[in-house]
């Protein structure tokens, strides 16, 4: 008797455990109490990240997508927004928190209506990471890695590294093509990656980055292969 009682017990915290609370929102999307809502979200754990659902108080989804926290506050990845009637509104990505990318767009009825192209900027950086033209290299991204090994040649040879070794470099290209705020995001050592980064005093232009046709400062992140 004790140990159905006991798997009992366990069932039910399971199934209380798996239903969270929704989030209450209003029109402009911001948490607020459930007597002034007008839409709610659902957050369940994902494998790596959370899995959400807007609803509006008829309880008909008008939206799926994804978070980086349990809050539902940071949107990433793939969304599909939904009219009240079921029909999708619009779909396309969000990039930490915002839209980027071209974002496709339809009626009530399913009839496509204008794309939109939304561009995203880090004010701290003071420039882009992402625009409909983004920066490239002459030649292409494994002809800079390339170069970037050749520079680092005894460095990588010096160094134990597992097959399959990889570190990541982040750096701005500007309007002009140069480029600045070189950083390794994910080297090997302190060590490793201050003399990397001493070794690239100058570095080839890139064909800069434009946004709505005008050349714009951009944000780069490169995984090169050892």
């Amino acid at each position: 008797m004790r140990s159905t009682i006991t798997l009992l017990t366990l069932v039910l915290a399971g199934s209380i455990w798996s239903q969270s609370e929704p989030i209450w929102l209003d029109n402009s999307l911001k948490p607020c109490k459930k007597g002034q809502s007008t839409m709610y979200m659902k957050v369940e754990k994902g494998q790596d990240h959370y899995d959400l659902e807007l609803y509006d108080r008829d309880d008909h989804l008008r939206m799926k997508g994804f978070s980086e926290d349990a809050k539902g506050r940071v949107w990433h990845g793939n969304f599909e927004f939904y009219h009240p009637n079921g029909t999708l509104e619009s779909k396309g990505n969000y990039l930490d928190g915002l839209k980027v990318g071209v974002w496709e767009r339809y009626d009530a009825n399913g009839k496509p209506l204008a794309e939109r192209m939304y561009a995203a900027f880090d004010p701290k950086a003071m420039a882009y990471f992402y625009v409909d033209q983004m920066p490239r290299f002459d030649g292409g991204e494994k002809k800079f890695s390339e170069f970037l090994k050749h520079k680092w040649m005894d460095l990588v040879n010096g160094v134990f590294l597992e097959k399959g070794g990889q570190i990541e470099l982040s750096f701005i290209v500007t309007e002009r093509g140069s480029i600045e705020n070189l950083e390794l995001t994910k080297g090997i050592s302190a060590e490793w990656d201050a003399k990397a980064l001493n070794l690239l005093t100058v570095l080839p232009d890139w064909i800069p980055g434009k946004n709505q046709g005008e050349n714009v400062r951009v944000g780069v992140s490169l995984l090169i292969e050892l």
